[in-house]
């Protein structure tokens, strides 16, 4: 399936042994620590929840924050495991939500989110996922709103702070946009919302993960109407559509906005590029899906990259072989219809604010834009 679509800082498996300290999990294996964590870096995540049963040194490792940074960094390198995450669609607003395993290309087989996340999960729309987290958006009248930041992988959910620091006429009547992604310059994860009182300039409002707290970032031209409520997340900014037919960028790292050129078809965004945004890497035929659709967008790529997995109008997932341009239907098992679908990579990712370099553990001190599977950084 898809990865992310993140630079992640490196780091080596040296690091790490030093990090956890000569010796730490002598006695667990017998193999050389080095070489243990070699093979548990490797290992899925599921089965690596599992073995954090197998002694207090394992649960220790697995839950360490750099442990689950060099996973993450590992798994993208050979393509993570995805899931996907189903939302019921209904008319209060308040539907069930499912996790997939994606284990096969053939069938999906959805299954009930348990009654520990239900009250956070219920009437959340998704704002987005990065790296494994997901950032959820709950709307609970007219001037408050609740966002979350969730690991399905770990089962994991932490409710963000409001914002203190936005002035009474923007909370009681202005509309917002709202984003979610990984800022590479300042190894932090960060929600971006705005608000908009439709008569003066546009405030922007930034949450931090590392320092758990939000800051006021340039505020924006009225003039720019952003179409869409939740931004795509690539290479370190946010994007959204305007009213003009441009694109809407913030990035991350310096908190600044600008207007990019609207492309056609499926395109890939450079990442270095200065003057040539976009490359064009894909363009499906009406022709290759049997029937009509009137919408489409791709959410994932298969394993060996060859298959895209494609969204098509709002109630179907196919299979789609660029090569061949021919599709497969998937075979949907307890799926609602309608639904929204989001596909997340599976990851250790904590959701604490504390950094690899400051962790402790038990006394002792403890390049991604090939196609799809590292890339659709922003498909329109």
């Amino acid at each position: 399936m898809s990865k992310s679509t993140s630079t992640l800082p490196s780091s080596t498996t040296s690091d790490l042994a030093q990090i956890l300290g000569d010796g730490y999990l002598t006695g667990t294996s017998h193999l050389p620590q080095e070489l243990l964590l070699e093979v548990l870096l490797r290992v899925p995540v599921k089965p690596l929840l599992r073995f954090r049963c197998v002694s207090k040194p394992w649960c220790s490792l697995i839950d360490n924050t750099c442990f689950g940074l060099k996973h993450l960094e590992k798994s993208i390198e050979c393509n993570p495991d995805s899931g996907i995450i189903v939302r019921e669609i209904s008319k209060s607003g308040k539907g069930k939500q499912y996790l997939v395993d994606v284990d096969s290309e053939d069938e999906f087989t959805a299954a009930e989110i348990g009654d520990s996340l239900k009250t956070d999960l219920s009437g959340t729309s998704y704002v987005g996922t990065c790296n494994g987290l997901v950032c959820l958006w709950k709307r609970n009248d007219q001037t408050e709103d609740d966002i979350f930041l969730w690991n399905p992988a770990t089962r994991k959910i932490r409710k963000l702070p409001r914002a203190n620091n936005i002035p009474i006429p923007f909370m009681l009547i202005g509309s917002c946009v709202v984003g979610f992604g990984y800022d590479h310059v300042n190894d932090d994860y960060k929600v971006m919302r705005t608000y908009d009182s439709q008569i003066y300039n546009i405030l922007v409002s930034v949450y931090s993960l590392k320092s758990n707290t939000w800051t006021r970032a340039d505020t924006i031209s009225n003039e720019i109407r952003i179409w869409g409520d939740f931004g795509v997340f690539a290479n370190g900014s946010l994007y959204w559509l305007t009213d003009d037919n441009n694109i809407f960028a913030f990035d991350l790292g310096v908190h600044r906005h600008r207007e990019l050129s609207y492309p056609a078809d499926f395109w890939l965004m450079n990442s270095n590029a200065e003057e040539n945004f976009w490359t064009k890497i894909l363009s499906v035929e009406q022709s290759s899906i049997p029937g009509f659709y009137k919408q489409l967008y791709p959410v994932a790529s298969s394993k060996t990259g060859n298959n895209i997995l494609l969204f098509v109008d709002g109630d179907k997932l196919m299979w789609y072989d660029h090569g061949k341009k021919k599709v497969k239907n998937v075979t949907l098992n307890g799926f609602p219809q309608p639904a929204d679908f989001l596909v997340y990579t599976e990851s250790l990712v904590q959701l604490g604010s504390k950094l690899c370099d400051d962790f402790k553990l038990d006394g002792n001190q403890n390049k991604m834009s090939d196609f799809l599977s590292k890339g659709f950084k922003l498909m329109l």
